[in-house]
Order: structure tokens, then C-alpha cells, then sequence
């Protein structure tokens, strides 16, 4: 019965990815509360605004409590696994087109995202939502969410295996190379050498300050600063305690290489519309730091509210949500 229910519950997930684009349904109801004066501050975000940790008793997740945090300001989140500064470039533009504004934007800044391991992937079917945006000019008119939808095809897959990249500690080798010996890990605890393939895998990929990446991500600092609203980042690093230990003297300095390049890509032309907070995680506000994912206990979630919100405050917003 179990995997009835299972195989019926992967095929309606399969039916929604392919009939329906959930990025373009969340945009299309942040413009509806714009365009009504119901928003407060947006946040774009991605899956750290999704996880809990199993441990949590307190499951509210981050729009939740910066609402809390700011009084019950009115937090609209558009967010989901993968999400990335390119994708939410655009989603700014399209919002730009609309003379209504929330107070303030708060950023979720993850490097991970923007890497090959993410951006690449084709679950996320980036080009094909990216290419729905572009195609959107007025922002007074619905957006169709409804057959947007896209599901990845195993030749997807086979290409996206091919995709050559170099990491820190595999060298030059491609993403089936990585990918396909973490297949079936099962259970934790994980072998010592899986672990650390596995953060190889995810935090590993050299970044070539040309990249252009980088350029996505300046072009996003620039949607930003034309937004004209305040802007707050929150720095969401991998559970760099766990990377250590697996990288001793190296994984830490691997990630904060990556960090420094994005930061100043970011707040190269945003200006000083942005604030960019880096709350210092403990391990037990990592969801589970061996998964090498970039979630968080209800700690750390709470962490980054406060930070957020201290940041909002700050800048005058919660003045401006007060008096509305």
C-alpha cells in the first residue's frame, strides 16, 4: 500500500512539473499583493526558506519569523530549491514593471546555486523559466503559470553528466564522474571518502573570477540598486564545521574564497541600497551538517531573522512597515 501511495504521489509530482511552472505561479501571486498594497517586504529566497531539521520542534521557517521579528510585518517569499541570483534578477525585472513596491527586499545569498552542480542540473529546468521571464514586458498583465511546466528527459541527464568542471580536490573531471558513486548512499553514517566526495561535489567546483557568473551576479546587484528600495542579504554558508573536519585548513578557506568573490560582485553596483549580514552559525544550527546542504536548524533559522531584521531596522524599514 505504501508504495502505491509512493508511485501515485510521484506521478502527480510529475504531471505538476510537467503542466505547471511553480516559480511563475509565486511571481505571479507577489505581483497580485504588490499591485494591492498587501506586501511588506519581499524576500527572495530558495530552499532555506523550505527546510527543517528533524530535530526542530518549532517548524515556522524564515518569512514566518522576520515576520515576527517585525512586528507581523507582511514577508512574501518567492522561493524554492535552486533558486539563484540569475533567476531572481529576472523575477526583479518583471516586478520592476510595476509601479508598486514592498519596503524592502531581503536576499538569500547562497554561492552554491549559481554553481555548475546547481545551475546546470536539469530538475531545475532554469532556460526553460528563464525563457518565460524574458518574454514577459507588461506588468499589469497575469502570469500564466499553466503550461510552462517542463519534466527532464534522460537524455538531459546524459548531458548534464558530460559537463566537464575542475574542483579543488578531484581536479579536472566531470559531473557524472562526481555524481554517480553517491547514488544510493542510504542511511548515515556515510563512508569517510563518500562524505568527502560528497562536499567536492557540492562545494568544490573552482571559481574563475572571469566566470560569468560573476557577471549574473553584478547584473543582479544592479537590478537592486534600480529597484530603489533597501535590500538585506543574508549569507547562507554550507555547514562549514563538517566541511572542515572533512577538509581540515582547507574547506573553509575554499568556501570563503567563493564568498569574497560574490560579495563584491553584488555590491559592485548596488550600492548603498544593500546590506549584506553574515550571521556566524554554530553546528547545531546546520539542519544536518554530513548532508553538506546549505539548511538550517530552527536555530539558525532564527538566527538569520534576527540578523535580518536588526539590518531592516537599521535601514529605517521598520519605521516604514509600522506606518503603513
Amino acid at each position: 500500500m505504501a508504495t502505491t501511495r509512493a508511485k501515485a504521489r510521484a506521478r502527480a509530482r510529475e504531471l505538476r512539473g510537467r503542466l505547471l511552472s511553480r516559480e511563475l505561479q509565486q511571481l505571479e501571486r507577489v505581483r497580485r499583493g504588490l499591485q494591492r498594497g498587501e506586501i511588506d517586504v519581499l524576500l527572495l529566497g530558495d530552499s532555506t526558506c523550505l527546510t527543517a531539521a528533524a530535530r526542530d520542534t518549532d517548524l515556522r521557517m524564515i518569512p514566518e519569523l522576520l515576520s515576527g521579528e517585525l512586528g507581523g510585518a507582511r514577508v512574501a517569499a518567492i522561493s524554492g530549491p535552486g533558486f539563484n541570483p540569475v533567476l531572481h534578477a529576472e523575477m526583479l525585472r518583471v516586478l520592476s514593471l510595476l509601479e508598486q513596491r514592498p519596503a524592502a527586499v531581503v536576499v538569500s545569498s547562497v554561492v552554491r546555486t549559481s554553481m555548475t552542480q546547481v545551475a546546470g542540473h536539469p530538475v531545475y529546468r532554469y532556460p526553460e523559466v528563464l525563457a518565460a521571464l524574458s518574454r514577459i514586458s507588461n506588468g499589469e498583465r497575469r502570469i500564466r503559470s499553466i503550461g510552462h511546466g517542463a519534466n527532464p528527459q534522460p537524455e538531459d541527464y546524459a548531458a548534464f553528466d558530460e559537463v566537464e568542471l575542475t574542483t579543488t580536490w578531484s581536479g579536472r573531471t566531470t559531473i557524472g564522474q562526481l555524481r554517480h558513486p553517491l547514488k544510493g548512499l542510504g542511511p548515515h553514517p556515510w563512508p569517510l571518502e563518500q562524505q568527502k566526495r560528497l562536499f567536492d561535489y557540492f562545494h568544490g567546483e573552482v571559481l574563475d573570477p572571469g566566470a560569468p557568473v560573476v557577471d549574473a551576479w553584478r547584473l543582479f546587484g544592479t537590478r537592486l540598486r534600480q529597484y530603489g528600495v533597501p535590500v538585506v542579504s543574508y549569507h547562507a554558508p554550507p555547514p562549514l564545521p563538517h566541511g572542515e573536519r572533512l577538509y581540515p585548513g582547507e574547506f573553509i578557506a575554499t568556501h570563503e574564497a567563493k564568498w569574497s568573490v560574490f560579495k563584491a560582485a553584488l555590491r559592485a553596483d548596488a550600492g548603498e541600497m544593500l546590506t549584506m549580514v553574515e550571521p556566524v552559525f554554530g553546528e547545531d544550527d546546520f539542519e544536518f551538517g554530513p548532508n553538506g546542504t546549505e539548511h538550517y536548524s530552527f536555530s539558525g533559522r532564527q538566527l538569520i531573522a534576527e540578523s535580518v531584521a536588526a539590518a531592516l531596522r537599521e535601514a529605517g524599514v521598520g519605521d516604514a512597515v509600522a506606518a503603513r
